[in-house]
């Protein structure tokens, strides 16, 4: 497994760090740290990867670590060692998460309403669609860019067969997609489509899922929404192309 290093998405803006990320049954899922410079200088990080002295040198040179965002509660796998190398950040977490994991030392909580030191370049939306299914999505305003993890993913392929036949089974291989887990873990429809309309209410142009290809380009907002027809209470959609079938 090769460590991650940083790539540019937005230059000045938005940066990359990709991570394969080993899951239950024996999947490996193609996994994204998003990192944005804020105007101030100092850096977020969203849904940290494993961070190496490689890749923490790389960071060093954008500027200073603050903030550390694990968005959800099954994007925390690496939160722990991020704060224990940048201690003096902010691990900033939805209550589903600490709920789940009361270990984690989160500093501060990432719910609707709260205030952020970086709301005016950040703006979030808690899609909260049931007690174990709850993500922070974000608008980045300056590049005008969606930033999820669990909310779409975008694969379209991925190399090992079990992982394929996964993704393939919650509905969230072959382009982009939102998982069936949703479907079955929402208990409050109502509150997520509100959420949901919320976020697409941004100016969006790019939409980075933290599995598998950003989207960009004009359509990037009603791809967004189309991929979201059964939270917004739309009519399914025709399906697009299927992505070719890989052999094992």
């Amino acid at each position: 497994m090769s460590p991650a290093r940083l790539e540019p998405f937005v230059p000045d803006h938005l940066w990359f760090a990709n991570h394969v990320t080993p899951a239950p049954g024996g999947m490996r899922l193609p996994t994204r740290m998003v990192v944005a410079r804020l105007a101030a200088g100092a850096l977020w990080l969203h849904s940290p990867v494993p961070i190496d002295d490689a890749l923490a040198a790389e960071l060093a040179t954008l500027g200073p670590v603050e903030h550390l965002v694990a968005p959800n509660a099954f994007h925390h796998l690496h939160a722990d060692a991020a704060k224990a190398r940048y201690p003096a950040a902010t691990l900033w977490a939805p209550e589903v998460l600490r709920r789940k994991c009361p270990a984690l030392p989160i500093d501060a909580a990432l719910e609707a309403d709260v205030a952020t030191p970086w709301s005016d370049e950040l703006a979030h939306v808690l899609i909260a669609a049931g007690p174990k299914m709850a993500e922070v999505v974000f608008h980045h305003r300056a590049s005008r860019t969606l930033i999820t993890t669990d909310l779409v993913f975008n694969l379209a392929r991925v190399d090992r067969w079990w992982t394929r036949t996964v993704l393939r089974l919650v509905g969230a291989l072959g382009g982009l997609r939102q998982s069936r887990l949703w479907r079955s873990l929402t208990r409050n429809r109502e509150a997520a489509r509100a959420a949901i309309e919320a976020a697409l209410a941004w100016d969006i142009e790019r939409v980075v899922p933290a599995h598998g290809d950003p989207v960009v380009g004009p359509d990037a907002r009603d791809r967004l929404t189309a991929a979201l027809w059964w939270m917004r209470g739309d009519p399914r959609p025709r399906s697009a192309p299927s992505a070719p079938r890989q052999r094992s």
